[in-house]
């Protein structure tokens, strides 16, 4: 199975060889993590980029009264935040939902590939974007939806995003998601959200059972959701970013050896 890192990189630029053997060697090692386990806490500074190989992992802050907010899902070929490694900036928490294999790269290792890398570093400066995209989204949707359409713009969201790195089964995917996960992700109370599940379900818009979504027709829940999968990939910043890493490209080639 192709490297989901790589897949998704892939989606924005097409990489040479010698960059997905780059990338390939910095995620070669990683490490398991159980499900339910922090894999960087909210107080520790990014060292390094966090990526997800396998399983299904969450960014979160906890408030004064232990309360939690969910703010990202990480799915298979996903990473944490690129400014946040190389500005040495605090980074929110981030916890397994589901096992993991996770495999981190140094800040040193990261600058290297962006510099001798010019079109993975193109992929890496877009998909950071593409995070903060869906950051502004999760926004609008907490903040402008009703609880059912909240719900099934997420899950039109998560599938969508599934399916971009080959890890949903047609109109079926895994979603190690509690309740109360849905609960800290779209400030809904964990029965109010039981209640908007068996109301969609109710509707026949979709079902939820045991951690698998099951969408009977996507573009009905889509509709539903006024979901619109542009802001999942950033594309005319990847135009621009793009442009530069080839006059990179070529000057390199110039270059006297």
């Amino acid at each position: 199975m192709t490297h989901p890192f790589i897949t998704r990189l892939e989606r924005i630029v097409a990489l040479s060889g010698p960059d997905r053997d780059a990338i390939e060697r910095l995620t070669a090692t990683t490490r398991a993590v159980p499900a339910r386990q922090v894999i960087l806490g909210e107080d520790e500074p990014a060292r390094g980029l966090c990526v997800v190989v396998q399983g299904f992992a969450c960014c979160f802050s906890h408030l004064r009264d232990g309360g939690r907010q969910i703010t990202g899902f990480l799915l298979p070929g996903d990473c944490s935040s690129l400014p946040a490694v190389l500005l040495g900036a605090r980074h929110s928490g981030i916890a397994s939902l589901a096992p993991c294999l996770v495999a981190t790269v140094g800040r040193e290792a990261l600058a290297d590939l962006l510099l001798r890398h010019p079109l993975a570093g193109c992929a890496l400066w877009s998909a950071a974007l593409t995070q903060e995209q869906i950051l502004r989204e999760w926004i609008v949707n907490i903040g402008a939806r009703s609880a059912d359409r909240r719900v099934a713009h997420l899950f039109s969201e998560l599938l969508t995003r599934l399916r971009q790195v080959g890890r949903s089964a047609g109109d079926r995917c895994v979603l190690p998601l509690t309740q109360e996960d849905l609960a800290d992700t779209l400030g809904l109370s964990t029965v109010h959200v039981n209640r908007t599940l068996q109301a969609l379900r109710g509707s026949g818009l979709l079902r939820f059972n045991r951690g698998v979504l099951t969408v009977p027709d996507a573009r009905q829940l889509e509709s539903f959701a006024g979901f619109t999968p542009d802001y999942l990939e950033a594309r005319v910043a990847t135009e621009v970013l793009l442009a530069c890493a080839k006059r990179d490209v070529a000057q390199a080639d110039r270059a006297p050896r």
